[in-house]
């Protein structure tokens, strides 16, 4: 019923793709025949999101960074059906945001997280390997290539589960450069993702 008159929704839930899809289904159906839908997936596909509704050509991909609320650049994903016009109102609802959008085509991770989360995998390994602690493998990173964060705590702070779940997608779609590190698959499966669940690869109790 909110969602009926409205002009763009913008969808961030869960990075499962059927329960994307599942939304949208329901969303085509809810609202105006000339409201916008973008996603604010991680890694999954735009093209298979946008047509399980009757209109790819007003669907987009609208990946905030983490967190949102200080990043400011915005992925603007447009898939082979969405229209110019689409991905020029999209543009013009970032910026007025106060975001940096940035037009990018439709494939696994975008460009973010096609960089992104092999770095994070790989650190995952060394520090699987007893390459170096979390805390050196962090600050070579953060003093030797001027990141604001470490991977490891950068990981922690997205998510183990969500890091996870896009190496599981970037590793179907582009193979074996991408399998997730057992490591990071033996956290998610004992419940330690990060922040969010108070302990990751550092611990954040209150």
């Amino acid at each position: 019923k909110d969602c009926k008159d409205a002009d763009l929704i913008i969808e961030a839930v869960i990075e499962k793709e059927d329960i994307k899809k599942h939304i949208f289904k329901e969303l085509d159906i809810l609202c105006d025949k000339e409201t916008l839908f973008a996603t604010n997936t991680s890694s999954i596909s735009i093209t298979r999101l946008a047509l399980v509704t009757e209109r790819p050509e007003r669907f987009a991909g609208m990946h905030f960074m983490n967190p949102a609320y200080i990043m400011r650049l915005v992925e603007v994903v447009q898939c082979l059906r969405t229209s110019r016009e689409t991905i020029g109102i999209i543009t013009a609802v970032a910026e007025k945001m106060g975001k940096i959008p940035v037009v990018v085509n439709d494939f696994p991770g975008f460009v973010s997280n096609r960089v992104l989360m092999p770095m994070i995998n790989d650190a995952i390994y060394c520090l699987q390997e007893g390459v170096a602690s979390r805390e050196g493998i962090d600050t070579i990173m953060k003093l030797g290539a001027n990141h604001p964060m470490g991977p490891l705590e950068l990981a922690d702070f997205i998510g183990l589960d969500t890091c996870l779940a896009i190496l599981e997608v970037l590793h179907e779609e582009l193979g074996e450069k991408y399998r997730p590190c057992p490591l990071l698959e033996k956290m998610v499966a004992g419940g330690k993702i990060g922040r969010k669940s108070g302990e990751g690869f550092d611990e954040y109790r209150k």
